[in-house]
């Protein structure tokens, strides 16, 4: 993307198959941005996804980005050195635990009040994925001992991806007074959630899905019980998996609510998540598009699950599709 004509064409292309959106990674410049912004907005596609470090929230909310990812966001924006941070010819290259540290220590709060009060006003929403940050968080307490839910993950995914980057957040997230930041960093985000949630924010759950300890499907269940943690109600945690991004799809008419004519897919508990929410696991049996699974339907798909993250084919394949990614491979290489 190195003109704004680069952009149209990008745009185009993806416009022309049919996607529902353009997502943009962090290191994307301010001109990059903006100009896909222009070109997204005039072609009838959304802009989602990661905002660009070059890029202030401020801006970001200008250009109508749909939403926003992870959960560092307003740790970044509301740093009083973000500008200077920002001005870095390589801010990447900068972001190590001493900096981090800087981060916490350096809150501007009212800065924070109001660039929430701001993108509360805005139709942008916000997809904290806890569950990432968490990950680094509990990173030194050996994840991997005696889990059931690793045995559905892949081996080459575990292997390549997901113990290495555990071992990292582990060994070198420590300052330079030797203290572990990544504790700290998640505490800092759960406590701007429940801010930004006084603040009308849109919250939505999400995972990053096979993500460094991101269970496909599972741990929807777990950033539930992180939002609650952070201050949201079980009813507005549910709300934000179910009814609010349906409504941010834009497919409210088929599914989100439990009503006559909607798309019939239901989790059926024991126990009422408005009580805990960690009663959402209490799975008794799944509705999915009008298909009734029992509690032993479910137990055989588990074991087909387990079976296949084992299976050698499966695992040759990944491996080939991982190689053979550029993104995959630089989110190896990283």
């Amino acid at each position: 993307l190195n003109t704004r004509s680069d952009a149209a064409q990008l745009v185009g292309v993806y416009v022309g198959q049919g996607v529902d959106f353009i997502k943009t990674y962090t290191e994307v410049s301010s001109d990059q941005f903006k100009w896909l912004a222009h070109e997204s907005t005039k072609q009838g596609i959304k802009l989602a996804g990661h905002k660009p470090l070059k890029v202030s929230l401020v801006q970001a909310l200008a250009n109508n980005i749909t939403s926003l990812e992870h959960g560092r966001l307003f740790a970044f924006e509301c740093y009083a050195g973000i500008a200077s941070f920002r001005a870095l010819p390589d801010p990447v290259s900068s972001y190590t635990p001493d900096l981090i540290r800087d981060i916490i220590n350096k809150q501007d709060p009212q800065k924070c009040d109001q660039l929430m009060r701001l993108m509360g006003q805005s139709q942008t929403a916000w997809v904290p994925t806890l569950t990432t940050l968490k990950m680094s968080a509990q990173s030194r307490h050996n994840p991997f001992n005696g889990h059931p839910s690793f045995d559905y993950i892949p081996t080459v995914v575990k292997a390549l991806m997901w113990e290495p980057d555990v071992n990292r957040a582990a060994t070198k997230g420590f300052d330079k007074d030797g203290r572990f930041v990544h504790m700290d960093y998640y505490q800092l985000a759960k406590a701007q959630i429940k801010k930004a949630h006084r603040h009308q924010m849109r919250i939505l759950v999400g995972t990053d899905n096979i993500d460094t300890l991101v269970f496909s499907g599972l741990s929807v269940h777990h950033e539930l019980q992180n939002l609650v943690e952070a201050g949201l109600t079980p009813g507005k945690a549910l709300l934000a998996a179910t009814l609010w991004p349906a409504q941010f799809s834009g497919v409210e008419s088929i599914t989100g609510t439990v009503e006559e004519g909607k798309r019939a897919d239901l989790i059926i508990l024991h126990d009422n998540p408005l009580e805990h929410i960690e009663n959402t696991q209490s799975i008794e049996a799944v509705l999915f598009n009008g298909l009734y699974f029992d509690s032993e339907a479910i137990a055989e798909l588990e074991k087909y699950v387990v079976d296949m993250a084992q299976s050698i084919h499966l695992n040759t394949k990944l491996l080939i599709q991982m190689l053979m990614s550029p993104l995959m491979r630089a989110q190896l290489a990283d």
